[in-house]
């Protein structure tokens, strides 16, 4: 196939490392992304496969180092959010935050809330995995109260001072 760019080329399939820089300081280098690159000007096409599976690989990348910490710096929730098609609205539903500390996160990059970044980065599993498992897990974890006698609750006065 005649390159598209300088019409002199020949597109050949390849194999390159394609750099994914996400506004906030993190670079994924991802290797091995299968390419077509003209022999003349270097013009670099990348299919719609090569595309979403370098952006699989970045998730997964992201998933696992952030869920070490759970400390995800809001710029970076911004593009996994938005790597896996979500909308601040639903991950705000998601994680009980307001759509507006999410954006002030995101804008500030600092850190997002540990229950929030433990919600995205199970919505981004699920993504990954094409299962609900990670978001099951998550829910579960929400309703630690029915583990504990209540009636012994009950007989105990809670008061939590400032």
């Amino acid at each position: 196939m005649k390159c598209m760019e300088c019409g002199n080329g020949v597109m050949k399939r390849v194999k390159t490392t394609d750099v994914i820089t996400i506004d906030g300081g993190v670079e994924l280098k991802i290797k091995s992304v299968p390419v077509l690159k003209c022999s003349k000007c270097g013009d670099v096409l990348m299919d719609s496969v090569a595309i979403a599976r370098t952006k699989h690989l970045a998730l997964e990348a992201l998933v696992s180092h952030y869920a070490k910490t759970f400390e995800v710096p809001g710029k970076i929730a911004h593009w996994m959010r938005d790597a896996i098609g979500l909308t601040i609205v639903e991950l705000a539903k998601k994680s009980r935050l307001s759509p507006s500390t999410l954006s002030k996160a995101a804008e500030r990059n600092t850190i997002i809330d540990r229950f929030a970044a433990m919600t995205l980065l199970c919505l981004v599993v699920d993504h990954i995995t094409g299962t609900k498992k990670a978001s099951m897990s998550l829910e579960s974890t929400q309703h630690l109260e029915k583990f504990v006698n209540q009636k012994d609750v009950r007989e105990v006065e809670l008061s939590l001072s400032a």
